[in-house]
Formats: C-alpha cells, sequence, structure tokens
C-alpha cells in the first residue's frame, strides 16, 4: 500500500480520490500487476488530469492513457530498443532518451536512459518510494 504520507500529499492537492475508477480497475487489471499493489492502488486512486508533472519530468496517470489513447498496443515499444523484458512497464514518453519504468516482477521503479553502458540512472525499491521522490513527499 502507498505510505499514508504520499496519499495525504496527494489529498492536499485534490489528486485523490476515495472511489476507485471501475474504468481503470478494468484496464490496468491487464498490465498482470498485483491489484492490491501500491503502483495499482496509485493509478485507481490518484489523478491530476492525463499526466502529473514534477521534477521537470511528465509521467503518465496509466489508467487514463491506457483508455484513451493507443498506449497498450505502443506500451512496449521502448523496451525493445533498451533491450527490456515485458515486465517493465513504461511510466512516461521516454523523452529526451530516458525514462521511468515499472518492474511489474519486483515492484522497483527504474530510471533508464538510451544509452550502450550505464543505463539505469536511479533506482527505487518500491512505488511508493518512487513516487515520494518523485513528489517531494
Amino acid at each position: 500500500m502507498l505510505e499514508q504520507k504520499v496519499i495525504s500529499f496527494l489529498k492536499e492537492k485534490n489528486w485523490w480520490y476515495q472511489d476507485e475508477s471501475i474504468d481503470y480497475r478494468n484496464v490496468l487489471s491487464n498490465l498482470g500487476v498485483d491489484m492490491n499493489s501500491d503502483f495499482i492502488q496509485f493509478y485507481l486512486h490518484a489523478e491530476d488530469g492525463p499526466t502529473f508533472y514534477s521534477r521537470g519530468k511528465e509521467i503518465y496517470q496509466l489508467g487514463w492513457f491506457l483508455i484513451n489513447t493507443n498506449l497498450l498496443r505502443n506500451l512496449y515499444s521502448i523496451n525493445k530498443s533498451l533491450d527490456l523484458s515485458e515486465d517493465y512497464i513504461p511510466l512516461d514518453s521516454f523523452e529526451g532518451e530516458n525514462g521511468f519504468f515499472y518492474n511489474a516482477k519486483t515492484a522497483e521503479v527504474f530510471h533508464f536512459k538510451l544509452s550502450e553502458q550505464d543505463r539505469v540512472i536511479r533506482k527505487w525499491s518500491s512505488f511508493s518510494k518512487f513516487i515520494e521522490w518523485y513528489f517531494d513527499v
């Protein structure tokens, strides 16, 4: 589950919705991620439009993007470029040849760059830790 301080931050911003979106639940369930994970709970309850913006970078509201765009069809195209498995779910558009990825098997978040060496810029042990960093909570 998400840390309470993250939920409190999201509530203060009016980005937290107590009732989850059934439409989001349906599309997110197709990702093969534990529906009780902090990753899924964030995307079922947090929203500030189609994206969130912090630290000079946008991340998707995945539920919104999966419903309203062709993201599902194109979701893993960058994975092929980086030679990543489908366990890695892109959290942004990989603008500037770097981006955030959630690993569905390990629940870690990685910041990758397109490079032959040192592709990992940073790594978080959980989605909740990543969100704390991303929003500077």
